[in-house]
């Protein structure tokens, strides 16, 4: 969640996972950019997304300052 290109109010997209730890049990494989767009489970991910900027307010006061 942040600014994205052409999004007047912060939003989500798909970025190639971060570097600096690799992967783990905690964590599991980090996906590339392709890889996650194709993954069977990228809707649920966008539902949960969703569902926590939507219900909680620590996050959503966060993200949109509100």
């Amino acid at each position: 969640m942040g600014p994205v290109a052409g999004q007047d109010e912060p939003a989500a997209t798909l970025v190639t996972a971060g570097l600096a730890h690799p992967d783990s049990p905690l964590f599991g494989r980090k996906l590339d950019r392709e890889a996650a767009l194709q993954h069977s489970r990228l809707a649920e991910f966008w539902q949960i997304s969703d569902f926590v900027l939507e219900h909680d307010p620590l996050v959503r006061g966060h993200v949109y300052g509100r």
